[in-house]
């Protein structure tokens, strides 16, 4: 398939030499093609491995260390910056939620540890 692309880019890249700028149109409109197409693409890999971990194991650990992953990924991250993933959006809110309990659980240990020391 990548070399039926190439060969397209080649061909447009001909036609733009020898039709300047209506050639130039023609390439923008391809590249804006396969552009959209690597963004869609993109969406429906991220919005299925959630779908997926989700089905799978619910709400379990394992969709939150996805979502880190996603979140520690500086490619992800500029992508869905850029285009947004309305899946990840929705489901980023429990990393933080999960980091407020964990901040929580490590203040009653503290406050435990200081009341069996006193």
């Amino acid at each position: 398939m990548w070399q039926e692309s190439e060969s397209e880019v080649v061909r447009l890249q001909k036609v733009l030499a020898h039709n300047g700028l209506r050639g130039q149109k023609l390439m923008e409109k391809f590249c804006t093609a396969q552009r959209q197409d690597s963004i869609m693409k993109t969406h429906t890999a991220l919005d299925r491995a959630m779908e997926f971990l989700t089905d799978c194991y619910g709400d379990g650990p394992e969709l939150t260390l996805l979502l880190a992953g996603i979140t520690d990924s500086a490619h992800l991250m500029d992508f869905i910056t850029r285009h947004g993933c309305p899946g990840y959006v929705a489901r980023s809110g429990r990393l933080k939620y999960q980091m407020n309990e964990q901040t929580l659980q490590q203040a009653c240990r503290e406050t435990s540890t200081e009341r069996k020391n006193t």
